[in-house]
């Protein structure tokens, strides 16, 4: 056996069952959401519904977007395999879930179980990858790194073939596929107890974890959103088809002047006259005297 193998690597204690418990939740969450997607548009080829396929990618994106801040300050607090044990509990009670939907024939509670499959999975993930560096050397970090993409990547391209296969052969027996889903729940979550103990990366109290989700929503998409808004705002000032389009708005309400007096045409006086309007007590002056003209 040469020295730093991938032989090695997974030879190490608890890598497999590590490798086996994500790789089957991520089977699972791919399996399940499929079917729900086939499902909705079967129901909107029969005229049931036409929007249920933007409302599922909406609730599996949802999960990710609000609670993964919050998901990585867990696996720092708390174990990383306790959160990886508690989540894959949380796919059973999601699965057994979406069997009673399967038996019931709703497709609104499968938007619950989508929900909460995706929950877990956004739990899941910040555990999964901070564990590797706690179980493993740093020389073996790489490769067990890559082995873990692989599988993910494998486990999402099965899931996603093995779900189409099943909701064509057992379309009128959906409840089929919610039995192998709890089935592939409850062997994962088996598998996740075998994932070696690790303690706490940064142990803190109970009450000391914040909703960090909340500030990295508010400081990542209110800035974004702002700054499109102003570049909205400063495309329509520049361009001048958009500003001639622009509904003008009423001026202000300015406060009225007093109207002027009209104003009196000013006759134009003599240096002298002035002087005399200045001075009205100073005699006239004499008018001038002409001699003869000398023959």
């Amino acid at each position: 056996m040469t020295n730093g193998s991938y032989r090695q690597t997974l030879s190490r204690k608890g890598l497999q069952p590590f490798l086996w418990t994500q790789f089957l939740g991520a089977f699972n969450d791919n399996l399940f959401k499929i079917v729900v997607s086939l499902l909705a548009v079967h129901l909107a080829t029969r005229g049931g519904g036409d929007r249920e396929l933007s409302i599922i990618s909406a609730i599996f994106i949802l999960p990710f977007l609000l609670f993964s801040g919050y998901a990585g300050q867990v696996a720092d607090v708390y174990s990383k395999r306790t959160v990886l044990i508690v989540t894959k509990s949380l796919e059973i009670v999601a699965a057994s879930l979406g069997l009673v939907a399967f038996l019931l024939g709703r497709l609104e509670i499968t938007y619950a179980v989508l929900f909460l499959i995706a929950l877990q999975a956004t739990f899941f993930s910040p555990a999964k990858y901070g564990i590797l560096p706690e179980v493993l050397p740093d020389r073996d970090l790489s490769r067990a790194n890559g082995v873990l993409e692989m599988s993910t990547f494998v486990a999402i391209v099965v899931g996603v073939a093995c779900g189409s296969f099943m909701f064509d052969a057992w379309k009128d027996r959906l409840w089929l596929i919610g039995v192998i889903v709890v089935a592939v729940a409850l062997l994962g979550t088996a598998l996740s107890f075998r994932i070696p103990r690790v303690p706490a990366a940064a142990p803190e109290p109970r009450h000391s974890v914040q909703w960090s989700s909340v500030r990295t929503f508010t400081v990542l998409v209110v800035p974004l959103a702002t700054s499109a808004r102003s570049r909205r705002s400063v495309t329509f000032k520049s361009c001048p088809r958009c500003r001639s389009r622009r509904p003008r708005s009423p001026p202000p309400n300015r406060p009225s002047k007093p109207p002027s007096p009209p104003k009196s045409r000013m006759k134009t006086f003599s240096a002298s006259a002035r002087s005399n309007c200045a001075n009205p007590k100073s005699p006239a002056p004499p008018p001038p005297r002409f001699s003869p003209a000398a023959p």
